[in-house]
């Protein structure tokens, strides 16, 4: 009787601890750091979970590998380049963050999918709302916040500050859902599809902008009647016109036009100077990387960024070229498998599995992705949330209905 009456509690405060979790990496995290309530950063839940890591049932499996797997790479590229024991330590947390948000998603998600699924719906219904908020009252937010934010990053929905491609990946992951379900599409999921994919276009996540268009093309030759195509084309030209009044064209033509009206030596030259600097160039961090030799385990963890404060000795935008830059090409080799592990393990077949892992080597161009909290708990809670939707069925990729 003891024994149960223990465990009834542990399962109350997990359950206590996951809703935590979530609502500070989705709902008010950014909120309260915004308006300088409290100095939140995502990787706070890591810290919460590894003091409670006693309360949880670790087991060793293909993601626990994996984690002690990247480890071990961070361990070696450190002591190899002689790294200091911080640098190293400021190294290990990128696998125990990841690994903590999937220990928290897993320990919880069986239990609390009913209520989840409808959090999940209502979290992305107001996105739009937010978002539109932001972005026509940018000036005066920007104006009013401690945190040093760019224009183009203040759409960022109810997530954390600057995190418009997590807010991205969770709306992108629920249109997925609502698009390939085996039931029939409700009103309310056309919907939440709409908004959530006008939220997408009206944020500054290019790559999961794309993959997005792809899918809902994808979706509509494939299941579509010429009826319902011809209604999602006009939405769909919405879509790329707000794609164009917010400017993003203007940018992506004017740079073109830069690049054609300045020569390729002194284009070069910038890039390069520009990604030296700590500034994001992915043309610059490209042409850097090959005029050096090849790294094979990188010049040591933590050796150009320090992902406390955020500063960066290079411009190592994204997770490829950060891991390939501290941790060589055995570590970007190993981060790249590890979205297949991590995607892969739990969802076993179904479209889900390919879409959401094309979204996150999508992602992993421009974002951090294991270093990022909110990013791994996100990605864990719909590969959880597509795990039980594969019982119900959902929608063959070859199926046409034209």
């Amino acid at each position: 009787m003891g024994l149960k009456i223990e465990l009834s509690h542990h399962y109350n405060f997990q359950e206590i601890v996951f809703f935590v979790v979530f609502a500070l990496h989705c709902v008010i995290g950014g909120f309260i750091t915004f308006w300088g309530i409290f100095p939140f950063r995502p990787y706070y839940t890591s810290i919460i979970v590894l003091g409670l890591v006693f309360i949880y049932r670790i087991r060793i499996d293909k993601i626990l590998k994996f984690h002690l797997g990247f480890a071990l790479i961070i361990l070696i590229s450190g002591l190899l380049n002689h790294s200091s024991l911080k640098s190293i330590f400021l190294g290990l947390r990128i696998p125990v963050i990841s690994y903590t948000m999937y220990l928290v998603v897993d320990s919880f998600f069986k239990k609390t999918r009913s209520k989840i699924s409808t959090a999940l719906k209502w979290i992305a219904f107001l996105q739009l709302p937010v978002v539109l908020a932001q972005f026509f009252f940018s000036t005066f937010l920007i104006g009013h916040t401690s945190i040093l934010i760019a224009e183009h990053d203040i759409r960022f929905g109810t997530f954390f500050i600057k995190s418009d491609p997590i807010m991205s990946l969770y709306l992108i992951s629920l249109v997925i859902y609502f698009l390939f379900k085996k039931e029939n599409l409700s009103k309310i999921d056309v919907f939440i599809t709409i908004t959530s994919s006008l939220t997408i276009f009206l944020a500054s996540t290019k790559v999961l902008q794309l993959i997005l268009l792809i899918i809902l093309c994808y979706y509509l030759f494939t299941f579509s009647t010429y009826k319902q195509i011809f209604y999602s084309f006009i939405i769909i030209t919405l879509f790329v016109s707000i794609f164009i009044s917010t400017g993003y064209s203007t940018k992506f033509i004017g740079s073109f036009e830069n690049f054609y009206n300045n020569t390729f030596e002194k284009r070069k030259a910038e890039q390069i100077s520009a990604f030296e600097k700590g500034n994001y160039a992915r043309l610059g961090a490209i042409l850097y990387f090959l005029n050096q030799p090849v790294k094979i385990l990188g010049d040591g963890p933590a050796r150009y960024t320090n992902p406390l404060e955020g500063e960066m000795d290079l411009g190592l935008t994204g997770n490829d070229f950060k891991m390939y830059a501290e941790y060589g090409l055995i570590g970007l080799i190993f981060s790249i498998l590890g979205i297949f592990i991590i995607v892969f393990t739990k969802l076993k077949r179904g479209i889900y599995r390919y879409l959401l892992a094309l979204c996150l080597i999508g992602l992993s161009m421009t974002s951090d992705i294991y270093n990022n909290a909110s990013l791994m708990f996100v990605t864990y809670l719909f590969i959880y949330f597509f795990k039980e939707t594969e019982k119900l069925g959902y929608k063959s990729i070859y199926l046409l209905k034209l």
